[in-house]
């Protein structure tokens, strides 16, 4: 009779409930089994799927063993003989009980399991059996670390030398630990407590939660912390534990984050949060900010890509990149939407400056002078000159009427004419003469006035250079500079789904190794 037999003619499987599980069972099949004991039935080379009855079993029989105490012991035992960290030696205690007693290959296995949600999307029962098991694996650890402090105690298991400094293994064990911490419901119960008291976050009571768990591992909290606060010198190259502190880091911010959130908050947060990652809100924290650093990389490199467009669109390569960079015209150019929008407006201004010019290059310097003054109290100034926003800026620009883009190109062309710079020059005189402490205004209203003509000069060839900036569309939608989101989304579809969710303190930090 196998175990599953065995459970049934025991009258079935209770639904459990994880604070009930602190008692020890008898039933022979919470314990791991030795290796060969059974055949592997489950792998991608036979079944290529494991059932649903097998999957909900393991979760749930998975969820009882990790918090025997023989178990745990073995686990500790293991951690002891190979000189491997407790939280990898409760790892391998998962897989081994999957393939050993479930005879579900342990690599296709965790595979599988990551995708429970993708595999059984409505299958609540199977989602939070998942989510239990998750969860109970951050509790199994840190009851671990307690009972092997214990033994540590009663002299049945030897200590680290508490003057020794800490290793890189005892260092990642701590780390683990402090993020299951910062998962348990009376930590976050605590830390919003704190919160609602002193409405701060509470960043100190974190610190004591993470001290406590240092002496814990066999060491003085004070030492403990020496010993952390080394760990860029003492490992430098270290990528694999810089990132487990990266995590351990965010672990503790998104704690003190979470602290502060109002019920509805709280819930809107945890709505987008993956079923598989529920119990480790970090580290989807920490998918956010990467997201929204790859987003923010894209956008400067779609920007970029804009300025050699017009670098090598432009006669000679004579237009002020990094004016137009200030005046966000290169943010516009970096999106297909934003290039149609330019386009229009494009038009509308190459066909104003044709009409315009005949006349405007009659003016006399006078007269060129008194309009670039005069441009300053009016409403086109109030909207381009005055905000120091280049969105603003160039949604202000989009929406101009027609005789405010005749006002606009009327600027354009008596600035450039051939004594546009003494003309500029004279300008930029007044604003040093009236840059006085009793005329602010009048000084950030002139000193804006000259950076807007220094932008909109530049734009006088948006007419010339529309044709050869926009001749290849197609090619630029379907090119490097696709709206930053898609590829994010791209990112995370594949981080999400090759999360191992038995692996539930390790899978998801090797994600961010790649």
């Amino acid at each position: 009779m196998n175990e599953h037999a065995a459970r049934k003619r025991k009258g079935g499987k209770k639904k459990t409930n994880v604070d009930d599980l602190e008692k020890t069972s008898d039933f022979p099949y919470l314990r791991r089994l030795q290796p060969g004991m059974k055949p592997i039935v489950y792998s991608s080379d036979t079944t290529g799927s494991i059932p649903r009855e097998v999957t909900i079993e393991f979760l749930r029989t998975m969820t009882e063993m990790m918090l025997d105490e023989r178990n745990l012991n073995e686990m500790i035992d293991e951690s002891v003989k190979t000189h491997m960290g407790l939280h990898d030696a409760a790892v391998k205690f998962q897989r081994d009980v999957m393939e050993y007693n479930f005879q579900v290959e342990r690599n296709f296995g965790c595979r599988y399991l990551a995708k429970i949600p993708d595999y059984h999307p409505t299958d609540t029962e199977l989602i939070e059996a998942a989510k239990t098991f998750m969860f109970t694996a951050l509790k199994s650890y840190l009851k671990a670390i307690k009972q092997r402090s214990s033994r540590y105690k009663d002299g049945s298991l030897t200590p680290p030398n508490p003057n020794d400094p800490m290793k890189k293994i005892t260092i990642l064990e701590f780390l683990e630990a402090c993020n299951a911490l910062m998962a348990l419901p009376e930590t976050k119960e605590e830390l919003r407590s704190v919160f609602l008291a002193t409405k701060e976050i509470p960043g100190q009571r974190i610190i004591e939660f993470q001290r406590s768990l240092l002496p814990l591992l066999g060491y003085d909290a004070d030492f403990g912390v020496r010993c952390l606060n080394k760990i860029t010198s003492d490992y430098p190259d270290d990528v694999d534990l810089y990132h487990k502190f990266q995590i351990y880091a965010a672990a503790a911010e998104f704690a003190g984050l979470e602290s502060s959130f109002t019920d509805v908050q709280r819930k809107a947060f945890y709505m987008q949060v993956p079923a598989m990652m529920y119990h480790f809100p970090h580290m989807f924290f920490i998918q956010q900010r990467i997201l929204q650093g790859k987003q923010k990389q894209m956008a400067v490199r779609a920007e970029n890509a804009a300025a050699d467009r017009i670098k090598k669109a432009v006669d000679g390569g004579c237009m002020d990149v990094e004016t137009l960079k200030a005046s966000g015209i290169l943010s516009v150019l970096a999106s297909h939407e934003g290039r149609q929008k330019l386009r229009d407006i494009s038009v509308k201004m190459h066909e104003a400056k044709i009409r315009l010019e005949t006349e405007v290059s009659g003016w006399d310097f006078l007269k060129r002078k008194d309009f670039s003054e005069n441009f300053k109290s009016s409403d086109l100034f109030s909207m381009l000159g005055q905000s120091l926003d280049p969105a603003a800026k160039i949604n202000a620009l989009f929406s101009i009427q027609h005789e405010e883009i005749d006002k606009l190109m009327t600027l354009v062309l008596v600035m450039a004419q051939s004594d546009s710079n003494v003309l500029i020059n004279s300008l930029q005189e007044r604003v040093e003469l009236q840059s006085t402490p009793s005329n602010d205004a009048s000084d950030t209203d002139l000193r804006n006035l000259v950076k807007t003509v220094g932008s909109l000069v530049s734009m006088a060839d948006v007419g010339h250079l529309q044709s050869k900036l926009f001749c290849h569309e197609g090619d630029h939608r379907h090119s490097r500079d696709v709206a930053p989101g898609n590829m994010a989304s791209s990112e995370y579809s594949k981080m999400r789904t090759t999360q191992n969710p038995l692996d539930v303190r390790c899978a998801m930090t090797a994600q961010m190794d790649r």
